[in-house]
């Protein structure tokens, strides 16, 4: 989703909170993607030092996350943090040193970790796990409808050699 509000992300940079299993398969797709710079926060700095060194990336403490929300155009929680992690006065304060510049934030935590708040801030977009489901179910249709298109077009192929086949068999009988 991100991909299609941004275009590419190979020129983008992109902050993820949480280090588990999801933040690690967000980080994971990201690298192919190849988005530019990635930072890693964890609530222990070695896990996320360890997953930064592994993907290139720079890993901050969350008392750096005024600092880094502006320099990202991309924010992925992952937490398992009991409670909101960014809320609607922080996107607030740091929107105005984007100028201009859309955020996206991604929130695949559960329970959520962003404020729903934070969609109302000009500028901020929030995509939750909700959003993500139903990209997911448009895209299964999509796949089924193209199955249903490739499955006519093989039909179409096997019923031509077979008119070809019965057409040969129809001449040799003649000769």
């Amino acid at each position: 989703m991100a991909q299609e509000m941004l275009g590419s992300l190979q020129d983008k940079t992109v902050l993820i909170l949480g280090s588990g299993k999801m933040g690690c398969l967000a980080v994971e797709q990201l690298v192919k993607k190849g988005v530019r710079k990635i930072y890693i926060m964890n609530r222990t700095m070695e896990t996320a030092l360890e997953l930064a060194k592994e993907i290139g990336g720079t890993a901050v403490s969350f008392w750096e996350m005024p600092d880094i929300l502006p320099l990202v155009d991309v924010c992925i929680c992952s937490s398992s943090c009991p409670h909101y992690l960014i809320d609607q006065a922080l996107v607030e304060r740091i929107m105005p040193q984007r100028v201009g510049q859309k955020l996206i934030f991604i929130d695949i935590s559960m329970p959520r970790n962003i404020d729903p708040a934070v969609a109302r801030v000009k500028g901020a977009c929030l995509l939750t796990v909700d959003d993500l489901d139903r990209v997911v179910q448009d895209n299964m249709q999509k796949r089924m409808s193209a199955a249903r298109q490739v499955e006519k077009i093989v039909l179409n192929k096997v019923d031509e050699y077979y008119r070809a086949i019965n057409k040969i068999r129809l001449m040799e009988a003649t000769l």
